[in-house]
């Protein structure tokens, strides 16, 4: 999403973002911060998980935000859904 939102294509942005929300699953912050632990002596196995860096709940809501301000009423409806 970082890359397109260089070419200044908020649609495309919002397109990625709807397939990204339908691969993150949502968990607490808690659950990454134990995950984190129980793995700190495997750095093999702490890369091969994605981790989101800001705050679970953020993340989620910035990317529906940007679906709702740049795509049409299916995608919209389907990013609120999700």
């Amino acid at each position: 999403m970082a890359y397109l939102g260089q070419f200044s294509d908020p649609v495309k942005v919002a397109r990625v973002g709807l397939i990204k929300l339908d691969h993150i699953y949502y968990k607490h912050d808690q659950i990454y911060t134990k995950t984190k632990e129980a793995l700190k002596g495997k750095p093999d196995k702490l890369k091969e998980i994605y981790f989101l860096k800001d705050p679970s709940e953020k993340v989620i809501d910035d990317i529906v935000q940007t679906i709702i301000t740049n795509c049409d009423k299916k995608m919209k409806i389907r990013a609120v859904l999700l």
